[in-house]
């Protein structure tokens, strides 16, 4: 019905509607939903125009701002040079190619084509691109001469209410032109995709969860886990569950379904033993439904690397970097992988690059950068961050305790050790912990190092702060 609506057929609905209230009232004596209701009622909106011959938002199901199936539309305009070198009509152009083509690869955004979105900057009218293409944001920038210095502007703007939901702005030396250029892209891919899910979280924040659809159900489910709160957890699991039964072939919603079933949170009660395999399934249906998301490789190279098959879960990771390269949660959970293959040094490098992308990183990317330091034994770095996000997962207060050991913080040591002690017995029960080893046999399972002397080194850090 949905779908028929956003292409005009209105007959069409109508008739689909009356079959389907038929078949529930004699099969089943219900009512139908309030959801199909409210797409009848569309029916009945009056002061409608007469389309176009050929109307692309209708076609591609975008005809209207109640048509949320759908992943938002960005496209990129051209960048004006207002410079007086004609070289630097070439950056501009060359700019806004690099940001379509990286957009393109975040599978929850939509980008208009480069012909099409450069023939409109010439007349730029965002009510248009709104009509048109069903664009709901519009990435715009200048490049101009600074001295001997290159100046970037960018705007990310609404297409329905024309605010500039972002600026920022790039300088660099013309010497080093290549690497500015691929440096500021990137920058400005990053924040144009957290910026434009933070703005259709804001869109639909108020929504009852029965009328969202699955990728409104992911966006909320996104904002739950990037809380860093146990309770998150948990609610962005459920959400999660919604989107995929809502829609089973969302790719994006399995992987970060996986990573719920992954998380400490998701793994509880009866069904924690089977938490893995159930992972393991939604990491592999993400790939399946599309190889080219990223955060399914991810999701299954961290799950390959907790059952220890290194060689593969390497393969998925570097298979994750090269789809998103520029995606900050891709570089940052791939740091702490490469730490736990062995790449200390690497990682750690992964993990800064993500915060410098995101500079409002959330509590997660704290807790990656604190446990990537403390494996390239960096004690000090590794306190200072994971003091941020100690409470986000049950294993952080013990990664917390050994690093404070490490730093010499002998008193802050024992604390956390005792507050993760007790967690983890809460957790498994008094009889269980004893059964399994203490807390520290209880650790060894999350802790996904390639090296046995990588393991020795985080569990002599634990034995210090007084963990058994």
């Amino acid at each position: 019905m949905r779908l028929r609506l956003g292409q005009g057929r209105r007959a069409a609905v109508a008739q689909q509607f009356a079959n389907l209230s038929e078949r529930l009232a004699h099969d089943l004596a219900v009512q139908p939903s309030s959801e199909l209701t409210s797409l009848a009622s569309r029916l009945n909106h009056a002061g409608r125009t007469r389309r176009r011959p050929f109307d692309a938002p209708s076609i591609l199901g975008r005809g209207g701002e109640d048509v949320v199936d759908a992943p938002p539309l960005v496209a990129v305009s051209l960048f004006q040079n207002l410079s007086e070198q004609a070289s630097l009509s070439v950056l501009s152009a060359a700019l806004a190619e690099d940001i379509i083509i990286d957009l393109a690869r975040f599978r929850t955004l939509a980008v208009l084509g480069r012909a099409t979105a450069w023939a409109m900057t010439r007349e730029p009218d965002l009510a248009d691109w709104r009509r048109r293409f069903g664009v709901r944001y519009l990435v715009e920038g200048t490049v101009r001469e600074a001295g001997n210095a290159i100046e970037v502007s960018v705007c990310l703007l609404s297409s329905g209410s024309e605010r500039c939901l972002w600026a920022d702005r790039f300088r660099g030396d013309l010497e080093g032109l290549p690497e500015f250029q691929e440096n500021a892209s990137r920058s400005i891919v990053a924040a144009v995709q957290v910026q434009v899910e933070a703005a259709e979280l804001a869109r639909i924040r108020h929504h009852p969860i029965e009328c969202l659809s699955a990728y409104e159900l992911y966006l909320r489910g996104r904002a739950e886990q990037r809380r860093g709160n146990p309770g998150s957890v948990e609610s962005a699991f459920q959400l999660f569950s919604q989107a995929v039964q809502r829609d089973p072939g969302f790719g994006a919603a399995h992987a970060a379904l996986a990573l719920g079933w992954f998380g400490v949170g998701a793994c509880s009660g009866s069904e924690a033993g089977n938490a893995m395999e159930y992972a393991l399934r939604h990491a592999r249906e993400a790939i399946t439904l599309d190889p080219l998301q990223a955060s399914g490789h991810l999701m299954h190279g961290m799950l390959l690397q907790t059952l220890r098959d290194f060689d593969t879960a390497d393969h998925c990771i570097e298979r994750a970097l090269m789809l998103s390269p520029g995606d900050p949660e891709t570089l940052a959970f791939s740091g702490l992988e490469k730490a736990y293959h062995g790449e200390a040094e690497a990682g750690a490098a992964l993990v800064e690059r993500a915060m410098t992308l995101e500079p409002g990183y959330p509590p997660l990317f704290a807790e990656l950068m604190g446990k990537t330091a403390y494996i390239a034994g960096r004690y000090d770095s590794a306190v200072f961050w994971l003091r941020q996000s100690q409470n986000r997962v049950p294993t952080n207060r013990a990664w917390l305790a050994a690093a404070a050991a490490r730093a010499g913080l002998r008193v802050e040591a024992a604390a956390h050790a005792r507050a993760a002690t007790a967690t983890i017995e809460r957790r498994l029960g008094p009889a269980r912990l004893q059964e399994i080893g203490g807390p520290i046999a209880w650790l060894r399972g999350p802790a996904r190092f390639r090296q046995s002397t990588d393991l020795a080194h985080y569990e002599e850090g634990l034995r210090e702060a007084g963990l058994a």
